[in-house]
């Protein structure tokens, strides 16, 4: 195993991961104040007769929601980015006796290049199997890795759906995808569960 090289990728994805978790913790103070601050005006009965709750939470609502997606689709792309450069050294390893020897630069040496994919091109699976054989550990092992997976079948499937489409389609399957969220992931106001004073 190739500790040294291992431990930076590891330490470069702890940096990213921290600055993730500073936007989704700044994000979050943000919409807590905002709601705060409505619920204030409500209190103190400075709000307007024709005030509106639901509409006044929706911009920190949407900002909430946002953030935390943005933030889920980064953290699979970090995860991503990451196994692609961990997999880098075996990938190559095992392509070695495909690629004819060649005198570099020639022709013959070119045109295998141009046939030459990237490791990002390769399956999920076999990048990931190709880092545990060759690290010596299994991701399965690793603290969150379940949800991580998780997270990226929602993203792919996401992705999957969305090929094609128009943006017209494409807004309609966001819907259905709000449809789909736990209740407690939308609608803020005091329409749901909560009471005016």
């Amino acid at each position: 195993m190739e500790v040294p090289k291992f431990n930076q990728h590891i330490f470069f994805a702890s940096v990213q991961l921290a600055s993730l978790s500073g936007a989704l913790e700044l994000a979050s103070k943000c919409v807590a104040k905002e709601l705060a601050a409505i619920d204030e005006c409500l209190e103190d009965g400075t709000a307007p007769e024709d005030f509106d709750y639901e509409s006044a939470a929706d911009d920190p609502i949407a900002l909430s929601q946002l953030t935390s997606r943005a933030v889920a689709y980064e953290l699979v792309a970090i995860v991503e980015d990451r196994l692609n450069a961990l997999a880098e050294v075996p990938w190559k390893a095992s392509r070695a006796d495909s690629v004819p020897a060649a005198p570099l630069f020639s022709n013959e040496w070119a045109e295998a290049l141009a046939k030459e994919k990237p490791v990002s091109k390769e399956s999920f699976k076999k990048r990931r199997t190709l880092v545990e054989t060759h690290y010596g550990f299994d991701f399965k092992n690793l603290d969150g890795w379940q949800e991580h997976d998780e997270l990226r079948t929602y993203y792919s499937k996401f992705a999957q759906a969305s090929k094609g489409q128009s943006r017209m389609e494409r807004c309609s399957w966001y819907a259905r995808l709000e449809k789909e969220e736990p209740s407690g992931a939308r609608g803020y106001g005091r329409g749901e569960g909560q009471t005016s004073n």
